[in-house]
């Protein structure tokens, strides 16, 4: 597989992932785990919402870089 194919059914996953569904797994990790600091998990779980619907952005911005992290992926982005 090549393109966009290649990250399915993964990236449709993560950008349809509910903000309730987060907040819910987010509540279930022991304290212990992030050092009981309910703010710091907090603002981690705010950035990951936010960064759920920039994720194609990224992998296209990644796609461009020199490193050529996929090299059999054509120009049909």
């Amino acid at each position: 597989m090549k393109g966009w194919a290649s990250f399915e059914p993964w990236l449709s996953r993560i950008e349809g992932l509910e903000e309730d569904a987060i907040w819910r797994v987010a509540g279930e990790i022991p304290p212990a785990w992030y050092g009981g600091s309910w703010d710091e998990l907090e603002a981690l779980v705010e950035r990951l919402i936010a960064r759920k619907a920039i994720v194609r952005e990224l992998i296209l911005a990644f796609r461009g870089s020199p490193r050529r992290p996929f090299p059999e992926w054509g120009n049909e982005a």
